[in-house]
């Protein structure tokens, strides 16, 4: 399954991942591809369901100005604000893709270019 991430800070996920000992490969997205995507990774197909749903969890949660939502098989989109790790449990094997996207700040100035 593949997860995409935005914005500034999207990549403590990685580190997440990592400590729950989630296997992943890395790539950034070509130009042809989804816009504006910090970068994507591909979760190792035997990747654990629970520890995954806990780490999706515990990152959406830790921080106001996250969001993660999940494209099912189906194409149905699920947010998972508010879900625990074992209503995401379930719904994980069903999954197509996720998004992961940390919002900045309000006030926030974008670098100049």
């Amino acid at each position: 399954m593949e997860v995409i991430f935005f914005g500034r800070g999207s990549e403590s996920l990685l580190a997440d991942l990592d400590s729950a000992g989630i296997a992943y490969e890395r790539w950034v997205p070509r130009p042809w591809q989804i816009l504006d995507a910090g970068f994507w990774a591909r979760i190792d197909k035997d990747a654990s369901w629970p520890a995954l749903a806990e780490v999706l969890v515990a990152w959406a949660g830790a921080v106001g100005s996250r969001k993660v939502s999940i494209t099912q098989s189906d194409n149905k989109i699920m947010n998972l604000a508010g879900l625990g790790v074992k209503a995401v449990e379930k719904i994980l094997p069903a999954c197509k893709n996720i998004m992961a996207v940390e919002r900045p700040k309000p006030g926030f100035k974008k670098d100049p270019p």
